[in-house]
């Protein structure tokens, strides 16, 4: 048994204020379409009937991808120097480590995101999610087991005695509240209740037939990993009196960077009665085809 505190992530190097992974070990399996024989098993008491029908099918294995999330509240320093810098340089890696109990270890060398989604609302942090493809995990030690650590580990949070203490010791690490967040349109800031702002694209895996004979080699791991098109959408409510259909450009702050939309195209927006204690609000969804920083 372990409890929560005793686990961390850190991405690119840098610890993040992490809320939970899931990262799920799923082995691809290939299975047979053919038919192979058999009957199915008839009632007979004397026993003499041994021919069974089959349970499944013939099948072998593939190679193992992991295709996973982590979710966290954003610090200045995850935000500047990872998150910020990655859309722009899709096609790099990062490296992944995380722990769920004391002495515990998986460990990724190279992710590839597939969804970054970073989100402010009132009374909170900005939480960040970040999807991630990787071709293989290259540590994994699962850690103390119940009857070694059954009193934990004291206050000692994570359990990485690199980690610096105490843990609000410096403001790049903490994290970033929903006030030091805007979105600017055209250079005129909106006041959003709250917003959202996906980045994701596909990471296509390509396999090769390579064997060239003689003893089977095992499972092939892959020849090639291949970033599709990007998409980049900016949901979230608002109470503006006018809205664009297509403006110049979107720029959404967190700190003091930001990422810029550009021609930009408003795809759904709304106008609704609500109820009578609730705010009039209007819901809005932009998609960009274009990005910058600042």
């Amino acid at each position: 048994m372990a409890l929560g505190y005793e686990g961390y992530i850190k991405l690119g190097g840098l610890y993040v204020l992490g809320t939970g992974t899931s990262v799920p070990r799923d082995r691809p399996r290939i299975d047979s379409s053919s038919g192979y024989g058999g009957a199915i098993k008839e009632n007979d008491p004397t026993g003499a009937l041994e021919s069974e029908i089959g349970i499944g099918t013939p099948h072998n294995y593939d190679w193992l991808m992991y295709d996973g999330s982590v979710s966290f509240e954003v610090s200045r320093d995850v935000w500047a120097d990872v998150l910020w810098e990655w859309p722009f340089d899709r096609q790099s890696s990062k490296e992944l480590l995380f722990a769920s109990r004391k002495d515990n270890v998986q460990q990724f060398d190279e992710i590839f995101f597939n969804s970054i989604q970073l989100s402010a609302a009132e009374d909170g942090a900005v939480d960040g999610s970040l999807g991630f493809v990787s071709i293989q995990r290259n540590t994994y030690t699962f850690g103390s087991s119940y009857i070694d650590n059954k009193f934990g580990d004291g206050l000692l949070c994570p359990l990485d005695p690199d980690m610096p203490k105490p843990l609000n010791a410096d403001l790049d690490q903490s994290p970033v509240p929903y006030w030091n967040t805007r979105v600017l349109v055209d250079s005129v800031q909106w006041d959003f209740l709250d917003w959202s702002l996906n980045i994701s694209q596909p990471v296509e895996v390509f396999y090769g037939c390579t064997h060239s004979g003689g003893a089977d080699p095992g499972v092939q791991e892959p020849l090639f990993l291949a970033c599709g098109p990007m998409q980049i959408t900016l949901s979230g409510t608002i109470m503006e009196n006018v809205l664009i259909d297509a403006p110049t450009q979107i720029e959404i702050f967190i700190d003091d960077k930001s990422i810029i939309m550009k021609r930009i195209e408003r795809q759904s927006s709304d106008d609704d009665v609500q109820n009578g204690d609730g705010l009039v609000i209007q819901n809005v969804e932009f998609e960009a085809f274009e990005i910058a920083k600042t």
